[in-house]
């Protein structure tokens, strides 16, 4: 919490007595108020995050374990895992076997 901060708000009674109305809390990097600290930790997460341009969208590639093909979408990595399937199951009962005699 050092690098946030609080700022208590008093509001005058009637009786002429301060009462605490809301604690907020202040950016450090754009100086704006929140009223939960939480809700300052995400603005500055989104002041200090790359941002991307727009249209420019993230590829990320999905590659086979086994063959070390390459493939857009997870979808089409699980559909190429069926090609490894008998190679799979030999390598896993060879795991198994690995196992119960260590």
């Amino acid at each position: 919490m050092s690098s946030v901060m609080k700022i208590h708000q008093r509001d005058q009674r009637q009786d002429g007595r301060h009462s605490e109305k809301t604690r907020q809390y202040r950016c450090r990097i754009c100086v704006k108020a929140f009223e939960k600290y939480q809700a300052v930790g995400g603005n500055q997460t989104s002041l200090t995050k790359p941002r991307k341009r727009k249209g420019e969208k993230e590829v990320q590639k999905h590659q086979c374990w086994m063959c070390s093909n390459e493939f857009d979408m997870g979808q089409a990595l699980g559909g190429h895992m069926r090609r490894h399937r008998k190679e799979l199951s030999r390598w896993k009962a060879q795991k198994l076997l690995e196992q119960s005699f260590a």
